[in-house]
């Protein structure tokens, strides 16, 4: 599958409610952003772990990884929001 346009990708990225907060009532969790980036980063041919926080359950980290050593290239950001 190819990579999606930028436009198209951040359209569906701004769609997805994501946003963070310390009140569980309002936190919504961060997996669609993270598994929608992945698989942009999958098509682009990043190699990609996610990798859960073990002590919040609903967040995880993205790690997009392309080539090795001094050549290579690390993509990690954040997908949090605040309302």
């Amino acid at each position: 599958m190819p990579a999606p346009a930028l436009h198209k990708m951040f359209a569906r990225l701004i769609a997805i409610r994501s946003a963070s907060s310390f009140n569980p009532l309002f936190d919504q969790g961060n997996p669609a952003p993270i598994d929608e980036i992945a698989g942009c980063m999958e098509a682009a041919g990043f190699a990609v772990e996610i990798e859960p926080l073990p002590e919040m359950l609903d967040k995880a980290n993205g790690i997009g990884m392309l080539g090795r050593g001094s050549g290579g290239l690390v993509l990690l950001g954040r997908t949090d929001t605040a309302p």
